[in-house]
């Protein structure tokens, strides 16, 4: 899967675009699905995030691309990364 995120809450659009566009030109697989958040990423919840945490759960896919890690989460990668691992 890849997840995309813009700090800022309006606008980013072109963004978004590029962090895609430059995750599925170096995938080396299929994409599953793609998660886009708007907003801080220290904030707790985030539509994105919470669905790809929740089809992680699931077990609907196995890896995570990101353009920088601090797109996934300002702090607390570290556990974010455990939970997935944990779930496969």
């Amino acid at each position: 899967v890849l997840y995309c995120r813009v700090s800022n809450s309006t606008g980013g659009e072109a963004s978004l675009d590029a962090q895609e566009r430059l995750l599925r030109d170096s995938a080396k697989g299929p994409v599953y699905r793609v998660y886009r958040d708007r907003g801080t990423g220290l904030r707790e919840s985030r539509q994105g995030l919470d669905s790809l945490l929740d089809d992680a759960k699931e077990g609907r896919f196995t890896v995570v691309r990101v353009v920088w890690r601090d797109r996934l989460a300002r702090f607390g990668v570290v556990w974010i990364e455990r939970y997935l691992e944990e779930c496969g």
